[in-house]
């Protein structure tokens, strides 16, 4: 089970979960501003600590209106589920923050997958799981944001839990999804 303070958590971030991968591991990450040099980049980068001076905490400028984050994931990609870890330090700050999925249609405009938006209730938790196993999402980026006025955005990490879709493909007539059956993954047909 993964703690925090870099305690229990497996060396290798791209480990394997249920057939999956990490697929934010060392990814382009970007957020609405940076405050302190915390960058997003610090969400992808392995390290879980969540203290402040372990320099793994992303943080944007405080007292900003619907601060937001972004993980570019490069290529069409399957989420099952998302991890987001919190920061020690004043953890509230996720409550009722809004994790989306999305991808460019076929015309090239970035839009949020339908049915794909998540929150983030309540804060006790040092770790969130995001689950998106609902239906097969294929995303190329995932956003969270915080919305409303005075808001900060702090993580310590973000895990994007799922597979290359290389077994999907997109019809070039409309923007709905495809299996191929010849090339399904086994995680995807678990417990059907």
């Amino acid at each position: 089970i993964p703690t925090m303070g870099g305690q229990g958590i497996h060396p290798y971030p791209a480990i394997r979960q249920g057939g999956t991968v990490n697929l934010a591991y060392h990814k382009t990450a970007s957020q609405s501003s940076t405050y302190q040099g915390a960058e997003a980049s610090r969400a992808v980068d392995g390290n879980k600590d969540s203290i402040w001076a372990g320099n793994s905490v992303t943080h944007t400028d405080p007292g900003a209106s619907d601060p937001w984050w972004e993980l570019d994931l490069e290529v069409p990609s399957v989420i099952r589920t998302i991890i987001v870890y919190n920061s020690d330090y004043m953890p509230e700050r996720l409550d009722g923050a809004l994790v989306s999925l999305h991808r460019e249609n076929s015309n090239g405009v970035r839009e949020m997958l339908e049915g794909s938006e998540r929150e983030i209730v309540g804060t006790s938790q040092p770790v969130h799981i995001i689950d998106f196993t609902d239906a097969v999402h294929v995303a190329t980026r995932v956003r969270i944001r915080l919305p409303g006025a005075g808001k900060v955005l702090t993580m310590t990490e973000v895990e994007v839990m799922g597979f290359r879709s290389s077994g999907f493909y997109f019809s070039p007539f409309t923007d709905d999804v495809a299996l191929d059956p010849d090339n399904l993954p086994l995680s995807l047909c678990q417990g059907l």
